[in-house]
């Protein structure tokens, strides 16, 4: 009798959101093309999943997943009341990021209902990523002589910048990384899936925040990890990769950056990132209701917007993290993200370290760029769905 293949529509449906919210691994010229693809694809899962079936346990929590739908309609209204913005401009701006969060509602319920499991999703994202990467290294390579991946490219310490988003590759990072370090099997995958993401945030991104960060929570999740020789053998191997990393241009500028000494960086933003937190903060300051809801959000393609907020003069809350989100959304959102991080990496530390390693990453890196909770894409919502897995604690006399 031959073997059945068996396909999961539910991770290959899950495999083509995450394939076009990566832009088609930015094989595609066009951005708003897949991106719609992408928000037609999140709302049919989301019909399908949620309509049909039995229904999950819905908890107290879950409103938290359902509030970004209050920010947009709180932004877009503050946009309104500041540069005159139509109200549907600033929702239609927000409409892949607010889908990105409710798609938490989805894969929360066909992990709950076994549908797919934890496993089954690294298992997803380990298929993709290896592409992905392949891709990156070989655009890293060729450099600018020929465009494979249509995306923002610059040049930083004499060689090219690539900015692609590496959310989804940082998930299979600390998922393999946690998995050594559990003393399970080490395989080639594992060492590809820990070396190439470093690789990247090194060579590739050069992001000096982002490297600062993954330094820091790999450190973090090493110290924490349970006593044994592959700990004491990858914090060596750390230590030493980041007394190297100092001698090299990054790692001077990342030193800098821990000092407060940025004399000496090199391609330096650091000033027009002051002026733009400087400006957002004193924007938002204004009075009380500034202070609450924001300045509103800024859809470029309305003039006034696009003046008032600065873009014009190379000030863009991308680039300054949380600053750029208070400017849009105000303290209420601080509040809300303490909350809701506070929330999902106490569960992430009891059920899914990796999960829990993922997300400081992101809160780590928050003063100059987005935590993965305003990402337009399905990172966030796919780890704290994976987090309300009920897991079976193995114990050491059950391992025996």
């Amino acid at each position: 009798m031959k073997n059945k293949i068996i396909i999961n529509y539910y991770t290959m449906f899950l495999g083509l959101i995450i394939f076009f919210n990566l832009q088609g691994f930015y094989l595609f010229s066009s951005s708003l093309f897949t991106d719609s693809i992408s928000l037609i694809l999140e709302i049919t899962f989301f019909v399908f999943v949620m309509f049909s079936g039995n229904n999950t346990t819905i908890q107290k929590s879950d409103i938290l997943f359902i509030m970004p739908i209050v920010f947009v309609f709180t932004s877009s209204i503050m946009a309104n009341f500041d540069y005159l913005q139509p109200l549907w401009m600033g929702i239609i701006a927000q409409r892949s990021w607010v889908m990105s969060i409710l798609m938490f509602f989805p894969i929360k319920k066909i992990i709950g209902t076994k549908k797919v499991n934890s496993n089954d999703i690294y298992k997803l994202l380990d298929k993709l990523n290896i592409v992905y990467i392949f891709l990156i290294f070989i655009q890293y390579f060729i450099g600018d002589h020929v465009t494979i991946l249509h995306v923002l490219t610059k040049e930083r310490y004499d060689n090219i910048r690539i900015y692609v988003t590496i959310s989804f590759i940082m998930i299979s990072y600390f998922v393999h990384l946690v998995r050594i370090i559990e003393r399970k099997k080490i395989n080639f995958k594992s060492i590809f899936f820990i070396i190439t993401p470093i690789l990247i945030q090194f060579l590739i991104t050069k992001s000096r925040m982002a490297v600062l960060a993954l330094i820091l929570v790999t450190i973090f999740l090493i110290l924490t990890s349970q006593r044994n020789y592959r700990k004491y053998s990858l914090l060596g191997v750390a230590t030493l990769g980041i007394v190297i990393s100092l001698f090299t241009t990054i790692g001077k500028e990342i030193l800098s950056l821990i000092t407060g000494n940025n004399i000496n960086i090199t391609d330096d933003t650091s000033q027009i990132r002051e002026i733009g937190r400087e400006f957002f903060l004193r924007q938002i300051n204004i009075d009380w209701i500034h202070k609450v809801f924001g300045a509103g959000y800024v859809n470029i393609n309305w003039g006034q917007s696009f003046f008032m907020s600065q873009y014009d003069k190379g000030i863009y809350p991308a680039d300054n993290g949380i600053f750029g989100i208070l400017f849009y959304y105000g303290y209420f959102f601080l509040i809300y993200l303490i909350i809701i991080y506070v929330l999902i990496l106490i569960k992430a530390w009891e059920r899914h370290k990796e999960v829990f390693y993922f997300l400081l990453l992101g809160i780590l890196g928050i003063f100059s760029l987005y935590p993965d909770i305003y990402m337009n894409n399905i990172a966030f919502s796919l780890v704290c769905a994976i987090v309300y897995e009920k897991r079976e604690k193995i114990t050491f006399e059950r391992i025996k």
